[in-house]
């Protein structure tokens, strides 16, 4: 399993004694095929080698560990507004507005 992989140098944390917060900031970067904890890695500031195009975070991370030692920062001010985007606030989801501004951009079939 999981738990016979170890690898040099690399620290290995119980997920229940730290929440995926501290770890993505206590980490120096953070390689992932494709989950959430990607985009938690970039809002904490933590560069990302991802490996699946279809990450959240594959525009602005690397894809090989060729510069593991030396990540790459890179800006995610657009990133993080196409994000911010994206989000809707309860009452707007509650009151529909989400659906008025979506089925404008939606091609149902």
């Amino acid at each position: 399993g999981w738990d016979d992989i170890r690898m040099k140098n690399v620290t290995y944390m119980d997920s229940k004694s730290i929440t995926i917060h501290d770890a993505c900031k206590k980490a120096k970067v953070t390689v992932l095929v494709n989950s959430n904890s990607g985009v938690d890695s970039i809002l904490a500031g933590t560069p990302v080698i991802s490996f699946d195009s279809g990450s959240m975070v594959y525009d602005i991370s690397q894809h090989d560990v060729d510069r593991i030692e030396n990540p790459t920062y890179f800006d995610r001010t657009q990133w993080i507004h196409n994000l911010s985007y994206c989000q809707w606030h309860p009452t707007e989801l509650h009151h529909g507005d989400f659906w008025e501004t979506l089925k404008q951009n939606v091609c149902l079939l």
